[in-house]
């Protein structure tokens, strides 16, 4: 029985239900003693007990040096990934956590850290205080984890800002050459660029605004064009 019982146990989708018997059995140990208990409630609370360590073992790969973490980490999503293939070849749906396209070694990781790995151990550590030291991989795996996102998330967004700075100086550059090339404006010959007042007697007009009204600079230097220094 207590065999069968640890192995159904390991039922992931039980997980939550485990989790919150052994935070109650973890309550129940620190309010009275175990020898108060008659037979069967022994017998129960072993089985229990037994099986919140089988769980904490069979997903211990989170809870092991980072190396080997990283390791039983991509096995894992080559597993999934290829049972996505299968099922997507078979036409039946495929989960995000086994579509290919949309695995992120990353996310997996944080996400089965605080959502399944870390509530069970450290509810198993609540009274086997020996297990502490899986409790402290998987913080700092966690820890690492979310380092690793964040520069990931930090490479690519320089990689886009350096890219864009490229392509707008490469456009600049081949817009300035171009321009230059074809559609240089011509030399103003140099009668232009001198006052014409000597030649041309001054009118006035009805639809011409008076110089002094709006002209801030002398009469005698060249006038440009608005366009034209544009």
């Amino acid at each position: 029985k207590l065999v069968i019982t640890s192995i159904l146990a390991t039922d992931m989708s039980l997980h939550g239900d485990y989790v919150t018997k052994i935070k109650e059995q973890n309550k129940r140990l620190m309010d009275c003693h175990p020898n108060d208990w008659d037979e069967a409630r022994i017998v129960e609370e072993r089985l229990l007990f037994c099986s919140g360590l089988i769980k904490c073992a069979d997903i211990s790969n989170v809870a092991r040096p980072f190396p080997r973490a990283f390791e039983w980490a991509q096995i894992l999503v080559k597993e999934f990934s290829r049972q996505g293939d299968l099922e997507r070849e078979l036409g039946l749906p495929v989960l995000p956590m086994n579509d290919r396209s949309k695995i992120v070694l990353e996310d997996n990781q944080i996400g089965f850290i605080n959502f399944v790995a870390l509530g069970l151990f450290e509810s198993i550590h609540g009274y086997v205080q020996d297990l502490s030291f899986p409790v402290e991989h998987i913080k700092r795996n966690l820890a690492i984890w979310e380092q690793r996102k964040n520069e990931a998330h930090q490479l690519k967004e320089e990689t886009i800002v350096s890219t864009a700075t490229i392509d707008e100086k490469d456009y600049r550059r081949a817009l300035n050459s171009e321009t230059k090339t074809k559609y240089q404006l011509p030399t103003m010959p140099p009668v232009a660029m001198t006052s014409l007042s000597h030649v041309y007697p001054k009118e006035t007009h009805q639809n011409e605004v008076m110089e002094d009204e709006w002209n801030p600079i002398s009469s005698s230097g060249p006038v440009y064009c608005q366009c034209t220094i544009q």
